[in-house]
């Protein structure tokens, strides 16, 4: 399966591998329709619901957790969603706090929660990706 980056658009904004596991970042209000336009693959392709695999439809909102299948070949990427730490599919204020409490060791995260919560892109959850995400929930900037 392969994924094309589509900067400037509202679809891919990296493809990550970490751990041997395979990461694609989405910007936040990507649908499966958007995203499924740049995956190219022989297989046929889905995104599953994190929580019960069921198959999420065309105009679906993409979420963090969520899974790109390519059906048949076991290849997979867990969609990322930048700011969606909470994996609702929403950017609101929830995501803010669990991020901070994140940040303040309070609890634990998974690593495409971790991805999703650092918009400052430094590789680390501190205060700039907090103030960078209320922001974004607030509308004074348009992009994470």
């Amino acid at each position: 399966m392969n994924l094309t980056q589509q900067h400037g658009g509202t679809c891919i904004s990296k493809v990550k591998q970490i751990d041997g596991v395979n990461y694609v970042i989405v910007n936040p209000g990507t649908n499966v329709q958007s995203l499924l336009k740049y995956v190219k693959s022989d297989a046929s392709v889905s995104v599953k619901s994190a929580n019960n695999g069921e198959v999420l439809g065309g105009e679906a909102t993409l979420a963090t957790n969520q899974l790109l299948v390519a059906n048949g070949v076991n290849e997979k990427y867990v969609i990322v969603v930048k700011g969606d730490v909470n994996a609702d599919g929403n950017i609101d204020w929830s995501d803010v706090l669990k991020l901070n409490k994140a940040r303040l060791g309070q609890i634990d995260i998974n690593q495409a929660e971790f991805l999703a919560g650092d918009v400052a892109e430094n590789s680390e959850i501190n205060v700039s990706d907090i103030i960078k995400l209320n922001k974004f929930r607030l509308g004074q900037i348009s992009n994470l």
